[in-house]
């Protein structure tokens, strides 16, 4: 959970330092990831890429 945590921080700190997270104060990332879907799959992609498994799931009800 620590390297979960340190990873997607690191991530997003770097994209923001680059320019592409933007905006003032505090926004929950489920936020910023609702918004822009692009941040969303560079995030994904860089934890994969540190080793981290994402799995996805869809649940159908009914």
């Amino acid at each position: 959970m620590a390297r979960l945590t340190g990873f997607t921080a690191a991530i997003v700190a770097d994209l923001v330092a680059r320019g592409e997270i933007k905006g003032e104060g505090l926004t929950p990332i489920e936020e910023a990831y609702m918004r822009n879907k692009a941040i969303l799959n560079q995030v994904t992609n860089a934890l994969r890429r540190e080793g981290i498994k994402i799995y996805k799931t869809k649940t159908t009800i009914g």
